[in-house]
């Protein structure tokens, strides 16, 4: 979209420096405007216009075309790139949650060990609280992350900007 920007501004500086031509160059409506070499001469000026116009048409087409699947190629990297980040710490996250219990630690100690690792990963400096109850929302940097443990399964679910994803690790 900048670029597309940049092209219009250069476009119409290009554009507004141009001389002004007068109105009957390529329609003349004076009666000395009829002879055979201005026929002629209007002729070729409407060729050449035509030809102008069609490049022009043709060039602006191109670049807007080029500049619009540009960005749409970055914004899905962007996004895959996102995702995979979140599908990564959401994993990681849920992993040390499953290990904690595991070891016979509680659902308190697996949620707040689950949140600190997100952070730690995330490179978020995260003050541990005391957490109570089996499910816990929080921010961690710009990512919500929704945690809940039961004895059944560990569910994280976390939501940046544009993606989110969901982890579910079972305990049995």
């Amino acid at each position: 979209m900048r670029t597309f920007l940049i092209v219009l501004v250069i476009l119409k500086w290009l554009v507004l420096t141009q001389q002004v031509t007068a109105h009957d160059a390529f329609y003349p409506h004076h009666s000395q405007d009829f002879s055979p070499t201005e026929i002629k001469q209007r002729e070729d000026l409407r060729i050449t216009v035509l030809i102008i116009t069609l490049t022009f048409v043709v060039l602006m087409t191109t670049l807007i075309y080029f500049t619009f699947s540009q960005t749409s190629k970055i914004s899905t990297t962007q996004q895959e790139n996102d995702q995979h980040r979140l599908n990564q710490l959401a994993n990681q996250a849920a992993e040390v949650a499953l290990q904690r219990i595991k070891a016979n630690g509680t659902i308190n100690q697996s949620i707040s060990d689950a949140l600190a690792a997100y952070a730690s990963n995330t490179g978020v400096s995260w003050h541990q609280q005391s957490i109570t109850g089996d499910k816990v929302r929080c921010k961690i940097g710009s990512d919500v992350v929704i945690i809940s443990v039961n004895s059944q399964q560990i569910e994280m679910h976390i939501s940046s900007k544009d993606n989110s994803t969901q982890v579910i690790k079972k305990l049995t």
